[in-house]
């Protein structure tokens, strides 16, 4: 009995330093609160690897503020990615459990439970290795960023540097490289088509016609209005748009 209890004892002592590891040397955020960042972490990690195969290490990230941000591209994305946005703090619990409880079925670290404010601390600060240290020390990060920042700042911030394809950061880039257009001007369905391709955007274009990104179309089209981000005559409209194919 003493030999479980003292192996008991040891893993608790290893979790509690492994957590007070994470939870230690965080970046400062506070200074996001009235600066745009030059870089992230994922775009340094883009032109690291360009350069390593001898490529031009080159990103495009053009800031925006957030009230040039079109209301349907904030909408798709809320809904596409973190519904419960202006609820949380930082974390949505029921969504880690479901991860948590998909991940332990398929014995792997797949599928994702991050928020917003989540995968900014990750496009900021950190990696896009699915690791667990990574994942403790980008809770840690989010606290802050949500303790510091406003949540509309948050989302500012995310929008502004979140990756949208091979060395395409933040929104207005994304807007331009894929329809030519500044973000304030972009349609219900040219928003829908950038908001789905967020979870893999090296992976999908706007443009790809696959079966899991016409199902994902759907289900944010139809959340958009649910929510009252569209009117009935442009879900309609973008409904078609997106069912004809390209816009």
């Amino acid at each position: 009995m003493k030999y479980i209890v003292g192996g008991l004892a040891a893993v608790l002592l290893f979790l509690a330093g492994w957590v007070s590891y994470c939870a230690t040397g965080l970046p400062d955020v506070s200074f996001l609160a009235d600066e745009n960042p030059a870089t992230s972490a994922f775009a340094e990690a883009w032109k690291a690897s360009q350069e390593a195969k001898g490529q031009p290490a080159q990103f495009y990230q053009e800031w925006v503020d957030f009230k040039d941000i079109s209301p349907y591209l904030v909408g798709a994305v809320l809904v596409a990615e973190d519904v419960n946005f202006w609820q949380h703090s930082g974390y949505d619990w029921e969504e880690i459990k479901r991860a948590l409880k998909k991940d332990f079925q398929k014995g792997t670290l797949s599928r994702g439970a991050s928020t917003i404010t989540q995968q900014l601390a990750r496009n900021l600060f950190l990696s896009g290795a699915k690791t667990p240290t990574r994942k403790l020390r980008e809770f840690f990060i989010a606290r802050k960023l949500e303790r510091e920042l406003s949540k509309m700042r948050i989302l500012e911030l995310y929008l502004n540097w979140a990756e949208w394809g091979k060395g395409i950061f933040g929104i207005e880039a994304a807007s331009w490289a894929y329809f030519q257009k500044p973000v304030a001007d972009l349609w219900p369905e040219e928003a829908v088509r950038l908001a789905t391709i967020l979870p893999n955007p090296k992976k999908f274009s706007p443009f790809s016609d696959s079966s899991y990104l016409r199902r994902k179309r759907k289900l944010v089209l139809e959340r958009m209005l649910k929510y009252g981000m569209i009117s009935d005559g442009d879900y309609e409209f973008a409904k078609k748009e997106l069912e004809q194919g390209v816009s």
